[in-house]
This record gives C-alpha cells, sequence and structure tokens, in this order.
C-alpha cells in the first residue's frame, strides 16, 4: 500500500514505526524481535561511556546478558589471533545475539582503548558473521550488515600496524562454499550448523573452511612499507587458495609444502593508497 515507504527502509532512510512493525510481527511473529534487537544500536550508535554503554546491554535477553558477563577476559586470550577459541559460547547463541555481544564487548574494549582486546574481537565478530552466514543470508540482512560492521565499527580498529578486513565481495560466496560443506558432512558430524561452523573456523575441519573465515590483515597509514603490503598480498593469496580449494570440495586436513601460493590472485582490490 505504500511501497515507498520500503524503498527509504531499504535503504535505510527511515525507520517503521512502532505501530506498523506490531502489525508486521502479527503477520510474521518474530519480525519485532529482529527489528528492535539491541545488536542495531551498536551498529550505528557512537559511545562516550561505559555506564552508556551498559544500559544497552540491559536490551538483550537475560541468558545473553549472563554470557557476555561471563565471556573470558581478554587478559586470558594467548594473542588476538586466537580470540575466537575462548568465545565459543558467544559465538553459537542465536544468530544477532551472537552478533550483538560480540559487537558489545568490542564495544566495551574500545572506551577502554585496549587495542589488543579490539583486534580479538574483530577476528570473532567477523567469524561470527560466517557461522551465522546461512541464517542472515535468509533474512536478506548478510552483505548489508557486514557492511555495517565494516563501515561504523571495524575499519576504524587498528592495533599493530593492522586493521582487519574481509573481502565483501567474496562473502556471501564464503557462506554458500560453508553451507555446502556443512551439509556434505553433517550426518557425520551430528550436532548444529553454528556448532560445526564454530569448529570450522578452529581448524577443527581442515584448513581451507577455516582460512575463508578468518579476515586479512591490512597495513595502515603509517606501517605501509614494501615489505608489509607484500606481506598483505600473500594473505590475500593464502585466502584465494582456500577459497580455490573449498569451491574443489578439498578441506586440505595437512598444508603441503609444495603448495604454490603465488598462482593465486588477490581477492580484493587493496586500497588505492596501498599500490
Amino acid at each position: 500500500m505504500h511501497s515507498n515507504k520500503w524503498i527509504r527502509y531499504s535503504r535505510g532512510t527511515a525507520v517503521p514505526q512502532s505501530a506498523l512493525v506490531a502489525r508486521s510481527d502479527e503477520k510474521f511473529p518474530g519480525s519485532a524481535g529482529l527489528i528492535n534487537h539491541p545488536v542495531w544500536l551498536l551498529i550505528d550508535r557512537q559511545y562516550s561511556s561505559l555506564g552508556q554503554l551498559a544500559r544497552v546491554k540491559t536490551s538483550f535477553a537475560p541468558q545473553v546478558q549472563l554470557e557476555i558477563d561471563a565471556a573470558r577476559s581478554p587478559s586470558q586470550w594467548s594473542s588476538p589471533e586466537f580470540a575466537i577459541l575462548y568465545v565459543r559460547k558467544l559465538v553459537i547463541l542465536e544468530p544477532l545475539d551472537a552478533l550483538g555481544a560480540i559487537a558489545y564487548l568490542l564495544w566495551q574494549a574500545k572506551l577502554r582503548i585496549d587495542t589488543s582486546a579490539q583486534a580479538g574481537w574483530v577476528r570473532c565478530l567477523y567469524g561470527a558473521m560466517l557461522v551465522h552466514g546461512a541464517d542472515l543470508r535468509s533474512l536478506g540482512i548478510a552483505l548489508p550488515m557486514l557492511e555495517l560492521f565494516k563501515q561504523n565499527l571495524l575499519d576504524s580498529v587498528k592495533h599493530d600496524g593492522n586493521r582487519l578486513d574481509y573481502p565483501s565481495n567474496l562473502y556471501l560466496l564464503s557462506i554458500e562454499l560453508l553451507d555446502r560443506f556443512y551439509a556434505e558432512y553433517q550426518l557425520e558430524y551430528g550436532r548444529s550448523r553454528r556448532e560445526f561452523l564454530y569448529d570450522a573456523c578452529t581448524i577443527r575441519h581442515g584448513y581451507a573452511p577455516a582460512v575463508i573465515t578468518w579476515p586479512i590483515s591490512v597495513p595502515v597509514d603509517e606501517y605501509k612499507s614494501f615489505a608489509n603490503i607484500n606481506a598483505c598480498e600473500t594473505r590475500q593469496r593464502i585466502f584465494s587458495w582456500a577459497l580455490f580449494a573449498l569451491s574443489n570440495k578439498d578441506r586440505v586436513m595437512e598444508l603441503s609444502v609444495d603448495l604454490v601460493i603465488d598462482q593465486f590472485s588477490l581477492v580484493f582490490e587493496m586500497d588505492a593508497n596501498l599500490q
């Protein structure tokens, strides 16, 4: 009846009023919970104090709040690269709960100016975007949500001269390949898709599915030396190799010393000032 509204909603230039959300929920039960989920507050708002941020936590379901409070402290991580190993319960929550909880903890690390913790939570968030990718895709929000996270929260995180990025142009393909991978092995695994894909992130099902869930380190301005740019390109080629292997249904249980990475193309265009 009001198609012009839906165009504005799809572009993010308007928000449906509560009465319309309630009417929608009557026809599509559960939609109000998705629209009003606190994850959206954490994506598109800025926070200046821990107290202000804590008020957002009260919008989560009680069980999610408990999981946020119980999350392993960054000081207990061996390295930001291995952060996802310590947050299994968070990652396998319901999709928006998982993403919202990790985004909350990332904001907490930002306000505490802890760049190591920030880098760890960014890795966890990218991993969760892959673990829940099929569910987000079914809702029609997978790629837009990735872009929102990158633009409003993730791209600003810098640690040890790098920021973490994920190739947006290959995100939906990665979701598809991981979904096929799960379908092929679910009978022998016998657990849920999100648990299976969490295990994939931690190399329990081979190197190829793990690598395509990992973001790529990109050097920031003051670290754009030839060596660092070359290292970034190598990481992209490794990602490209993993994508190729998984597309050929090869999960690569052991890495061969004969593996030639240089033959694989870069997976996304580097920033113009990185060239």
